[in-house]
């Protein structure tokens, strides 16, 4: 076992390593008014659609002209396929519209049902999954200390969200915003999204910007002595992943289902129904 000292700890970002689904169920009832992400593969870095599909398709374009691209094209030809368009000053709605149905935007979705991110961890996992865990309390202070000037009130506002998406601030951090207009999908999953204060860096840099120290990966036992040493640790700390071990991804599916989190109930219709029939035998 490590020897951890509280001084020299930083307790802004720590892995988890747990050996079974109860001790990372008993883990998350630490974590209440967090929000979560569930990832198929543990190596995967925290990135957005927008990040991808520039690295992919659009290498010779910034993440904001590829943004600003897409949203305009979108804008262009929404009507003619939906019977819903936001208003065209609406940047949140818009780029919220955008990532329903499959485009890629800068936001990155996230719940606030940590056994609803568990499912989208294992659904369709073939190695050690993860699940992302962040603290809105503290992810919002650090952007407040970013220099964003706007008080505990007006953060939370669509005119803020679209101020930060509009005029291309150069802030790294990042903030979990929530569009006005709910989908049925957002609804049944308790979603909403975590967006970068800057396109001119990428997502995880604006994550983990504004955190200070090295990152600590720290096993179950050291947690365990941490909880010990620090009472006050879980309220501290502002990012913790998760990594499941495959071996115990059957027995996750197992309780999630009996707890009625699966495909047919997390989508609507029938495209969630067919996606049930993966491990309904």
């Amino acid at each position: 076992m490590s020897d951890i000292h509280s001084s020299n700890l930083d307790k802004s970002y720590i892995e988890y390593h747990p050996d079974t689904w109860d001790e990372i169920k008993n883990f998350q009832s630490l974590l209440s008014e967090w929000i979560f992400r569930g990832q198929a593969c543990s190596s995967w870095s925290i990135t957005n659609s927008l990040e991808r599909t520039r690295k992919r398709v659009a290498p010779t374009l910034t993440n904001s002209q590829l943004e600003k691209n897409i949203v305009s094209r979108f804008k262009r030809g929404a009507h003619l396929v939906s019977s819903y368009t936001p208003n065209l000053d609406n940047s949140l709605e818009w780029l919220a519209l955008i990532q329903h149905y499959g485009g890629p935007t800068r936001l990155l979705d996230f719940t606030r049902s940590f056994y609803i991110a568990a499912f989208f961890a294992v659904e369709t996992a073939d190695s050690d999954a993860a699940i992302w865990c962040l603290n809105p309390r503290i992810l919002k202070k650090s952007s407040e200390v970013a220099n964003l000037n706007l008080n505990q009130n007006t953060l939370k506002s669509e005119e803020v969200y679209n101020h930060l998406i509009d005029d291309e601030e150069n802030l790294q951090a990042v903030i979990d915003v929530e569009p006005f207009f709910l989908n049925e999908r957002l609804i049944r999953q308790q979603g909403l999204f975590v967006m970068p204060c800057s396109l001119n860096v990428d997502f995880e840099t604006c994550l983990f910007g504004s955190l200070a120290g090295p990152t600590s990966k720290l096993t179950r036992a050291d947690i365990d002595r941490v909880q010990l040493e620090l009472g006050t640790f879980y309220e501290n700390a502002a990012i913790i992943k998760i990594i499941i071990p495959k071996i115990i991804h059957s027995d996750i599916r197992r309780d999630l289902a009996r707890m009625n989190v699966d495909a047919a109930n997390l989508f609507p219709g029938i495209d969630g129904f067919a996606r049930s029939l993966n491990f309904s035998f």
